[in-house]
């Protein structure tokens, strides 16, 4: 299977977004010219691996900014688009890159989706290095084929000077014949990446191995960019996790975690890393991915992890801001009604 990362017609695909986003480059004075951008992608881990690049870095005393699913800072203050799009359309992109040259920001991590980079909203960009976590396969009612998810993918390498990509993910003997200086990262030592788990297993341990698998990313890259290891260990040891990712909104009278996961894969790692867990109770937005949790009860069972009744519910989009009172409301969703339905399941 090869990849058709060139030619005429991948390049024209979307001829719209092609132009808005020369349009927009050049109203805004090409602003990305100006940063030294650090790109993200793959099918699950982008926004933990931002968030752990940029909290490295700012640790290590640098003016840096991040654009992510979670948010974006650019200096000033940090926000939220309003809207989950992980890539924003190509004039709010380089509208928020001439705010960071304007802050005096000097490195910008940017997340960067298949969609983004298949719609020409990265046009115009240059990264000093970027970093592949993985391709599972997603997205394929965009995509249709996983080559072309693929290839998706891999344009952000070839927009970049600096090439990382997962040794141990499916998506890596198809990257390594088309970029012979890849850069790797893995978790297991057999697999000699340049940067392995093993050489770094007793500086920091994630509960959650795929997060383990998200640090090494952000370690190769900031190693390659010249930061210096015990910055790297000391953010990681101390780091946590964005809005949304392993976050643990109560403990008592049972632990409820919210997590972004909505791929079949970052389902499956996400209830896996809480298989100790008596009882396990998932509650889904159906107006999504309806029932995916659900679908992976028999192959989560086949490794004794039991989920014990899934919950769905249709939640309307809205602002990610205020307080969770704030946003069951804006919501239209009945904490109360959810917590006595949880509490009967667990009975």
């Amino acid at each position: 299977m090869k990849l058709e990362l060139k030619g005429f017609v991948g390049f024209y695909k979307n001829k719209l977004h092609l132009i808005e986003g020369i349009l927009a480059n050049i109203y805004y004075g090409f602003p990305s010219q100006k940063l030294r951008l650090i790109g993200v992608t793959g099918t699950d881990g982008k926004t933990s691996t931002v968030w752990m690049i940029y909290h490295i870095f700012k640790r290590a005393g640098k003016k840096v900014g991040y654009i992510s699913t979670v948010g974006y800072f650019v200096g000033g203050k940090e926000g939220y688009g309003g809207h989950h799009v992980t890539t924003p359309k190509n004039i709010d992109l380089q509208r928020l890159m001439k705010e960071a040259v304007k802050n005096g920001l000097e490195y910008l991590v940017v997340e960067s989706s298949s969609h983004g980079l298949d719609q020409h909203r990265l046009f115009g960009c240059r990264f000093v290095a970027s970093v592949i976590t993985n391709v599972t396969n997603e997205h394929l009612d965009y995509h249709l084929t996983y080559e072309r998810y693929l290839a998706a993918k891999a344009k952000l390498l070839c927009m970049s000077e600096l090439r990382i990509a997962n040794k141990e993910d499916k998506s890596f003997d198809f990257l390594k014949k088309e970029f012979q200086d890849l850069k790797t990262f893995g978790l297991n030592e057999k697999n000699k990446a340049d940067y392995s788990y093993s050489d770094y297993r007793q500086s920091f341990l994630f509960k959650e191995g795929y997060n383990n698998a998200n640090a090494m990313a952000a370690l190769a890259v900031c190693l390659e960019l010249g930061i210096e290891k015990k910055v790297i260990i000391d953010t990681l040891r101390k780091f946590s996790f964005p809005p949304g990712r392993m976050e643990i909104v109560q403990t008592k009278p049972f632990k409820v975690i919210i997590d972004f996961a909505h791929t079949a894969n970052g389902l499956f790692q996400f209830l896996g890393s809480i298989k100790k867990t008596k009882k396990l109770v998932t509650v889904e937005d159906h107006n999504t991915h309806s029932g995916l949790a659900s679908q992976l009860a028999a192959a989560l069972q086949e490794k004794k992890i039991v989920l014990d009744a899934c919950v769905n519910l249709g939640v309307r989009e809205y602002q990610l801001s205020g307080t969770w009172d704030e946003l069951y409301a804006a919501a239209g969703i009945d904490r109360g009604a959810i917590e006595i339905s949880v509490r009967k399941m667990i009975k």
